[in-house]
């Protein structure tokens, strides 16, 4: 079973504000839902129309949950809160009438409001044993779009003080995609796609693709798990503390074990692997999960390739607002390259469209005399360099990256200049002119410390073999 609940709010607001006939307490989510906890006679529907301070022309309609109060009274044996869109810019209403208009129950709005907190502690008492799932419904109507920071931070409070642990997360893994790899186990964990809240410094909702395997070292009846996390906006894998997850029966939470390891991006894909035969979803998600599984791994694949052709780079510079000024060469005879891209996270952008090829000497005198190139080098074509800019912070792939993809993987370290350092790159190139001088090699003090911002692939895409 999951584990006890966690701490509730330390000052709960007393229940005799609700209980008391004909109040209602009122907890502002943002500018346009109210959350309202009340009392009532008997069970009220899904969904309800309700009347602001006695205006006919105010009406709304509010989603309702409900539920058996754990200790009723004469005039009170059920419990509902009740989420009503409203427009604040007119302040807190006095009255609220829910139900048609000349039958309705009219309502007093207690003069102060309660935090989130405050009605996690409330619904706790109201509910008893059944809160876990009284807050799980009202999380499911609460993530409905649009879902702003306050709406957020609403739920996590909720979450926060009424939700029962579930489990760990022992692995996180960083990925070349902006995806974040889980593994742990967890008891009420279950396979497929859904929403989760990522805690960390910033609440934050992502996508979180699961497949279940067997774990003979968890508890009884618990199972292991691998997930993806995807989001635009995803903290660091080591600022998350834990997640907010839908399971079986309600909504739990997995924290990050304190003994927790993060996995690098060149590491992530080798732990994937590890359980990905054993692991059970559905096929979206195993999909997923074997692209992140094959992702790259740090291994470079244009000398391997089966025709004359190479690439180097000589230095890689980042500007700012993410362009990027590269110089290097490619060695390619017989045309077998049919595009040259730069790949940052998930953007990339083509540099064979727009670079300017110069004079490479060097490189030709390299590769002359080995049996791969032999006579596929003429005289009269020495343009092997090239100098290009480049912005990989608009161009957003189309296709996933992984060991498998159609291209051959060249690791280029960057170096950090401001765009001034760009200029002062390119006239030392003397761009205007055929001739260009390669700029220096990256020195690796000046390599970032994140894998996600101090490194850059180029892919040259695979030919395919000669018949």
């Amino acid at each position: 079973m999951p584990n006890q609940e966690l701490s509730l709010s330390p000052n709960p607001a007393p229940l005799a504000r609700i209980m008391r006939s004909g109040r209602i307490v009122v907890c502002p989510i943002d500018e346009k839902l109210l959350l309202v906890i009340g009392a009532a006679g008997g069970p009220m529907t899904d969904q309800l129309p309700v009347e602001i301070d006695e205006d006919p022309a105010t009406q709304a309609i509010a989603a309702i949950i409900g539920w058996r109060l754990s200790a009723p009274q004469a005039s009170a044996i059920h419990g509902f809160a009740a989420l009503i869109p409203v427009d604040r810019t007119r302040g807190m209403p006095a009255t609220l009438r829910f139900g048609k208009e000349g039958s309705g129950k009219r309502y007093i709005v207690a003069p102060r409001t309660v935090s989130a907190g405050d009605v996690a502690a409330m619904l706790k008492e109201l509910a008893g044993p059944q809160v876990v799932h009284v807050l799980g419904r009202l999380v499911d109507v609460l993530m409905k779009p649009p879902l702003d920071p306050r709406k957020l931070n609403a739920i996590t409070a909720l979450l926060k003080a009424g939700t029962a642990k579930d489990g760990y997360i022992e692995l996180l893994g960083e990925s070349h995609d902006d995806a974040i790899a889980l593994k742990g186990w967890a008891n009420d964990i279950a396979a497929g796609v859904n929403r989760a809240i990522i805690r960390a410094e910033n609440a934050s909702v992502a996508e979180c693709s699961i497949a279940v395997f067997p774990r003979s070292d968890a508890p009884e009846d618990a199972v292991g798990f691998l997930g993806l996390l995807s989001a635009d906006d995803l903290p660091r894998a080591r600022d998350i503390q834990g997640i907010f997850y839908r399971g079986r029966g309600a909504w739990r939470y997995a924290p990050v074990h304190e003994r927790k390891f993060v996995a690098g991006p060149l590491e992530t894909p080798g732990h994937l692997r590890a359980m990905l035969l054993q692991s059970q979803s559905s096929p979206q998600v195993l999909l997923r999960l074997r692209e992140a599984a094959n992702g790259f791994d740090g291994t470079e694949t244009i000398s391997s390739l089966p025709v004359p052709v190479r690439l180097g780079v000589d230095a890689l510079y980042q500007g700012d607002e993410g362009t990027f000024l590269i110089s290097g060469w490619m060695l390619d005879p017989d045309d077998h390259v049919q595009s040259v891209r730069l790949r940052r996270g998930r953007a990339d952008a083509r540099l064979d469209g727009a670079w300017t090829r110069t004079e490479r000497l060097d490189v030709e005198d390299a590769f002359v005399d080995r049996p791969e190139f032999k006579g596929a080098i003429s005289g009269h074509r020495r343009s092997h360099g090239f100098i290009a800019f480049a912005d990989a912070s608009t161009a957003i792939r189309q296709h996933p990256f992984t060991s498998k993809s159609p291209f051959a993987i060249l690791v280029a370290p960057i170096c950090r200049f401001t765009r001034h350092g760009c200029r002062q790159g390119t006239r030392r190139c003397g761009c205007s002119t055929p001739s260009i001088r390669p700029v220096g090699p990256c020195p690796i003090s000046s390599i970032a410390r994140s894998f996600r911002s101090s490194m850059l692939l180029a892919r040259v895409h695979q030919p395919s073999r000669p018949s």
